[in-house]
């Protein structure tokens, strides 16, 4: 499996908001679910290795905070639509934007906002059949969670879920919820950063967003895994229109404002297919 990671990615971030990382030979966890198409070990690593490679949205987001920008809750996806998802891509395309969203909102501490959207998160769980990862004592966590503690908790409820969808089957459901995640903490980033002109303050941002759509190849490349599936199979033909656009914006570190309404068209309108 190829992997397109700059080295500045890898010391970027090492554990994503979406799944954390969780490396092949940690099987004595209790809460592992074995099954009879269980993943090898090797594509684990490739999976792992593609994970870290994606930003997380959390460390993005603080980065918002830090420059002055406010806390706008309208950039989220709302959590009033978990309960229109009824099928699995959906609920597993929702379920990873909410991971983003989360992210998002622990980076402002907005202690009733976490909870409300760790709610539909576990909601999403129960319809993927890994509702174990978001028990009612891992709600209580959340409920009661302070600023980066929230994702500290989402990232141990994440990975515990990632630990039981080892499986080929499931592994798809993985992929749409980790792509579901990119696409929405992209989403977020460029939503937040077009309320600002650039400038010396912000210009550090637009490298965050050029980082963030470079790791879209290792994204593309995980669903590739997967076309089989015809969740990610669906999900690969909507992208298919916008792959070179993201995979040109891949290329160019120097992202200014006048690169943002064709970044964002593309991202808005994948999103909008399941969210």
């Amino acid at each position: 499996m190829k992997l397109n990671t700059p080295s500045f990615i890898s010391g970027l971030v090492l554990t994503t908001v979406l799944l954390a990382s969780c490396g092949p030979k940690q099987v004595e966890n209790k809460d592992e679910q074995i099954t009879k198409d269980t993943l090898k070990d090797a594509v684990i690593a490739d999976v792992t290795q593609i994970r870290a490679s994606i930003p997380s949205p959390a460390v993005i987001s603080k980065n918002f905070n830090k420059a002055g920008y406010p806390y706008l809750k309208n950039l989220l996806n709302p959590s009033s639509k978990a309960g229109s998802y009824s099928t699995k891509s959906q609920s597993a395309f929702g379920m990873g934007a909410y991971g983003a969203d989360l992210g998002y909102i622990g980076s402002y501490n907005q202690n009733g906002d976490a909870a409300e959207y760790f709610a539909q998160i576990a909601k999403l769980a129960q319809q993927l059949k890994i509702e174990s990862a978001f028990d009612p004592v891992m709600i209580q966590k959340m409920g009661t969670a302070k600023g980066d503690s929230i994702n500290v908790f989402m990232e141990e409820a994440f990975a515990k879920a990632e630990r039981n969808l080892r499986s080929n089957d499931r592994m798809a459901v993985a992929a749409m919820v980790i792509t579901g995640g990119w696409l929405e903490g992209l989403h977020i980033a460029i939503e937040a950063i077009s309320t600002k002109p650039k400038d010396d303050k912000t210009k550090d941002l637009y490298h965050d967003i050029y980082v963030h759509v470079y790791s879209f190849q290792n994204v593309l490349d995980l669903l590739k895994q997967y076309d089989k599936d015809p969740d990610c199979k669906k999900l690969l033909d909507e992208i298919k229109p916008f792959e070179k656009t993201l995979s040109d914006y891949g290329n160019k570190p120097n992202i200014g404002e006048n690169d943002l309404p064709p970044l964002k068209d593309a991202i808005n309108t994948i999103r909008g297919k399941f969210l």
